[in-house]
């Protein structure tokens, strides 16, 4: 029987070349801080040390918060040179005994899966989607094409319909000379990203939605786990009320194009449907990097005022009575609605919103597929005092039931345990991730073009 005093000594390596995980910008980087500081500070952790390697230069503003973690726990902070093979074998090395070894999604363990493998070769591979990008990009493809010359309303039921249908894996059914470069983007994204997944021994997936479609993409399901969101019980204050609360709020990182996509849609179409029947009420936006178009929106007459960046996120939230969320792509759970229901914001989103996520008919908030039912659900949660409370006590419920974050984390630890106890057995019956190791796949494809280039230089 395995246990974890088998790989005490071990470390975690956790390696992104492009993305520090900033807290205070990203959901993203709350969950990969959630997963880093579990593993680094919980007394049963099977890790000796924890460590992230990313290829960006770390943000100033993770910089002080990085030098504490140091020194208050066991997670160490690398920068290594992207596309530097050295750099990256001298930092394994350096490490000593790697158990397990995390890329931050797929193009993470493209850059550096193969190096891992080489020198790590007992580490656990392991692959941590955030969400299904070419799920996103491929949605994000249909709205252009749908609405490019369409006048009439950007938030249709039409337009969710499609979009919550979509499959990439239906791109690769068509002719590539008819699909356009968006959808041959999301086809070859579909395709790394499996890849991926196969080459790597487990694959954390943040939604039970994207394990459905993963599995039907032939995804075995005991090499995925569910790894969503980790939330911290609440303080034990209490929540503002009903009557304590005002105003309208939307949240979200503004290099991530679903969160500008939805803050558009807010100042073309629904906010003016929402303000005519609330002259009184704002509509508040928040979120890391806003481009200047996004600052540009900022408008006190009409009541749109754009804030940027905020530093206590959970305040901003208590003051507000209902957050808005009008996604017409993204994938993966949305972090602003998990947000939203850990400080008893009830929330208005549509499908792509809610995916994933519990039950609409019994939600922590309304869910439309139109601009115009939108924009009513949004007056209805604002001004109905027995729905907003009917609402936000669904979301509290469903937030503790599906991201208590020891429960989740436990889980994840725990898959990963037995997945490094039974690493090398399962790699032997992990039949399409060895025809992806093997060199054959590119060493045919590289002696027919040497051939090639030696005929046509004979001839």
């Amino acid at each position: 029987m395995y246990s974890s005093s088998n790989h005490e000594d071990g470390a975690v390596l956790f390696l992104s070349p492009t993305s520090w995980p900033q807290p205070n910008a990203t959901a993203a980087g709350t969950r990969t801080m959630a997963l880093l500081r579990h593993f680094a500070e919980s007394s049963d952790s099977p890790f000796s040390s924890v460590h992230f390697g990313c290829g960006a230069r770390m943000p100033a503003s993770l910089a002080k918060q990085a030098s504490d973690h140091e020194q208050s726990c066991r997670i160490k902070w690398h920068k290594i040179k992207a596309n530097r093979g050295q750099d990256l074998k001298e930092l394994l090395e350096s490490i000593g005994s790697i158990r397990a070894v995390i890329f931050d999604r797929f193009y993470s363990e493209e850059a550096f899966s193969f190096r891992v493998r080489e020198v790590c070769p007992d580490a656990l591979l392991v692959l941590d989607m955030q969400d299904i990008h070419s799920l996103r990009i491929g949605r994000q493809c249909m709205v252009d094409e749908m609405t490019a010359h369409h006048e009439g309303p950007k938030l249709s039921t039409d337009l969710v319909e499609s979009v919550m249908s979509f499959d990439p894996a239906n791109n690769l059914s068509q002719p590539q000379e008819r699909l356009s470069k968006r959808k041959l983007k999301a086809a070859d994204s579909y395709i790394r990203e499996l890849a991926s997944v196969h080459r790597c021994d487990m694959t954390l997936v943040c939604s039970p939605a994207e394990i459905q479609l993963m599995r039907r993409w032939g995804v075995s399901e005991d090499r995925m786990t569910l790894a969503p969101f980790f939330c911290e019980p609440n303080s034990g204050t209490s929540m503002p009320a009903f009557d304590e609360r005002a105003d309208f709020v939307t949240v979200g990182g503004f290099k991530h194009p679903p969160n500008v996509d939805s803050v558009m849609l807010l100042m073309n179409e629904i906010w003016p449907k929402i303000r005519a029947r609330l002259p009184g009420a704002k509509m508040n936006i928040y979120g890391a990097y806003p481009t200047q178009s996004i600052l540009s929106l900022d408008n006190e007459a009409l009541g749109f005022r754009v804030h940027g960046h905020v530093k206590d996120l959970d305040e901003v939230l208590r003051k507000s009575r209902v957050l808005l969320a009008p996604l017409r792509y993204g994938a993966g759970i949305k972090g602003k609605i998990v947000d939203a229901w850990r400080n008893e914001c009830p929330v208005v989103t549509t499908p792509i919103g809610s995916e994933g996520i519990g039950d609409a008919r019994n939600w922590g908030g309304l869910v439309s597929t139109n601009s115009d039912d939108f924009a009513d659900a949004a007056v209805r949660l604002y001004t109905d005092q027995a729905e907003w409370e009917r609402r936000s006590a669904v979301g509290r419920s469903l937030r503790q039931g599906l991201f208590e974050g020891q429960a989740n984390l436990q889980v994840v630890r725990k898959n990963i345990d037995s997945a490094i106890a039974d690493m090398h057995t399962k790699r032997r019956t992990n039949i399409v991730g060895s025809m992806l190791w093997h060199q054959s796949n590119r060493s045919t494809e590289y002696f027919s073009r040497w051939i090639e280039l030696k005929e046509s230089k004979q001839g």
